[in-house]
């Protein structure tokens, strides 16, 4: 491959001539002999105002510490190492406490701390991991790490560039949580069938759910063709009130949890844990849609009960506590199409149901667009990073 002038081919690929390549050993020293674990009995005894760190951020809080200043923390051990759920490589300052299962790290002066810690948080960890049972990185592993040492002022520009989209990301990321409390306030007011006397409110009523709507209203026989081809829906397959994925399958080859005929408008309740919550409201319009059993399905009756609203009553209070209280105690926790019938639900008259179902689905908008312009902005930092780290685009 023909190099750009001003590049050169490195161990951690192609970057500019005037950058350096060094081991991690180089770019920091580690302060992994200070660490210090406590059991979680002894951090019992001794609460504080000083972060307590493990390998993905505070664990908890205690009334010591044995690290003062400016560090990165490099995840030790866990499944992180692989996942990267959570950052694996973070910086840290002040006062502090850290266990056994980050590696302390303090940059030398040739390295803008910030922009080390970016470097190591864009690496890729599978090839490094030396753990069996559980992923592991190793000090050794870490010292030999390759790190891309461009000159001080452009780690400076990188890291200034990166933080800036950070500080977006995390701004971003407090309107989502404001707009979901608004949503969660908005819902148990407009949702709760009592006023402030505790009195039911005009124009509402309360009925066991199955004589208000349709609940499993349709299944595959057992006489259906072997070679029957259809879109399945599993429990996993529905996250945070959204349908998000579906596998094709035949009848033969299907699960016998495989069963429920869906149908546009049908809202679909999850009742077995860890998927308790996994509902969505259907909105496909073609055929050949199934559901796991692990699902209640229900259907609204046309202009009488809306579909969004049976949806919405599922996250707030008035249904969520009888849930709660049919499944504690229980061995198996989960609940059965019998149990949804026999739900108490509370509902105005057919007009403000859809009165309630506009404001409500205004905030859902709001939402979803605050989440789409989240996806896209972290998008756009992995393309940064990729570009910045690597001396792709040149900040000096």
């Amino acid at each position: 491959m023909e190099l750009k002038p001003g590049y050169k081919q490195t161990e951690v690929g192609v970057i500019p001539v005037d950058w350096e390549v060094v081991e991690l050993s180089q770019a920091a020293d580690f302060l992994d002999s200070q660490r210090k674990p406590i059991k979680s009995s002894e951090r019992a005894k001794m609460r504080g105002a000083f972060p307590y760190y493990g390998a993905s951020g505070v664990v908890d809080y205690v009334n010591n510490f044995i690290f003062d200043g400016e560090f990165i923390l490099l995840g030790e051990d866990g499944e992180n190492i692989l996942s990267r759920n959570v950052p694996l490589a973070f910086r840290v300052s002040g006062k502090i406490w850290v266990n056994n299962h980050a590696h302390v790290l303090q940059p030398r002066e040739s390295f803008d701390i910030d922009y080390l810690t970016a470097f190591l948080e864009s690496l890729d960890y599978k090839d490094h991991n030396k753990g069996t049972a559980q992923p592991k990185l190793n000090k050794q592993t870490c010292l030999k790490l390759k790190i891309a040492k461009p000159p001080a002022i452009e780690q400076e520009a990188i890291a200034k560039a990166l933080s800036d989209m950070d500080a977006l990301i995390q701004s971003l990321e407090q309107q989502i949580i404001k707009k979901q409390q608004i949503k969660q306030g908005a819902m148990q007011l407009l949702l709760n069938p009592y006023d402030a006397h505790g009195q039911l409110k005009q124009g509402w009523s309360i009925r066991k759910l199955g004589e208000c709507v349709n609940i499993d209203p349709e299944n595959l026989p057992s006489n259906t063709p072997p070679d029957y081809e259809f879109k399945y829906i599993s429990l996993e397959n529905a996250k945070n009130g959204v349908l998000q994925g579906y596998s094709t399958e035949h009848f033969e080859k299907a699960s016998p949890r495989a069963r429920r005929v869906l149908k546009n408008g049908d809202v679909l309740i999850g009742t077995v844990r860890p998927n308790l919550k996994s509902h969505c409201i259907f909105t496909e319009t073609t055929a050949d849609w199934i559901c796991s059993t692990g699902f209640a399905v229900i259907r609204c009756p046309k202009d009488l009960v809306s579909p969004y609203f049976v949806f919405a009553s599922f996250f707030a209070p008035f249904i969520d506590r009888q849930i709660e209280n049919l499944i504690t105690g229980s061995n198996y926790p989960a609940i059965s199409s019998g149990d949804v019938r026999a739900l108490k639900f509370a509902a105005p008259e057919y007009k403000q149901q859809l009165q309630i179902e506009d404001a409500l689905s205004k905030q859902d908008s709001e939402l979803a667009a605050l989440k789409a312009k989240l996806e896209k902005l972290t998008v756009l930092k992995q393309g940064m990073m990729q570009n910045l780290l690597t001396g792709a685009v040149r900040l000096v």
